[in-house]
């Protein structure tokens, strides 16, 4: 074999080689990269070589693949965490359930946190107002959320002993012994014919007492 000849095939595996190196680095970095990022892949060219071409994608959004977090992620929730643990104690809400409050004025308390969210929701729909956006689901939000402030000062007003229920099942127990004491009496005093009387009276007296006692706590 000739100089020349020795020459050439030298050069020839040379060329073979770098491009085995070069196969054999793409197949590591595929390998390590996540499915969506894989666009290459290697296909056989001629006189045994090879090449990149772009891969297809399918059809939708690829597949998210989460990335490892690093030491600063770490660090950053584990900070986060502290913060949040601080911010929840801190709350009155809670602050409230912790102390074990009266049922007034933990209501009171939970009340005063919607309000200040509805306030934070009005601000809002202005600044919307404003911009020329859509306003219909903050202002539904705070409607929702002054709704539930008026259901929550209504009981309220009956924890407090400002409302009294007439209806409720324990006034009228109290309302059926009371008269049962009546009819006691009645029987050992007067005869069974005044004993009658007595009650129609009474009957006649007491119609429509459940709503004369509403309207007079009212």
């Amino acid at each position: 074999m000739s100089d020349e000849e020795n020459e050439d095939q030298d050069t020839e595996d040379a060329a073979k080689e770098d491009q085995d190196r070069l196969n054999k680095a793409v197949s590591n970095v595929m390998e390590l990269l996540p499915v969506h990022d894989a666009s290459y892949h290697l296909k056989s060219g001629g006189h045994g070589g090879n090449h990149l071409v772009m891969k297809r994608q399918g059809k939708g959004r690829p597949r998210t693949i989460a990335r490892m977090p690093t030491t600063s992620d770490l660090e950053y929730h584990a900070l986060m965490a502290e913060k949040k643990v601080e911010f929840m104690s801190a709350d009155p809400v809670v602050n409230a359930a912790r102390k074990r409050v009266d049922p007034v004025s933990m209501l009171a308390t939970i009340k005063t946190e919607i309000a200040l969210e509805s306030a934070s929701l009005h601000f809002q729909r202005i600044e919307n107002e404003k911009a020329g956006k859509d306003i219909a689901q903050i202002s539904s939000r705070r409607v929702d959320a002054l709704s539930k402030i008026a259901s929550m000062e209504l009981e309220m007003k009956k924890l407090g002993g400002d409302v009294l229920d007439v209806h409720s099942e324990k006034f009228q127990m109290v309302f059926k012994i009371w008269l049962d004491g009546i009819k006691e009496i009645v029987g050992e005093m007067l005869t069974p014919e005044q004993a009658d009387l007595f009650f129609n009276k009474l009957a006649t007296q007491l119609e429509g007492w459940e709503e004369r006692v509403t309207n007079t706590f009212r």
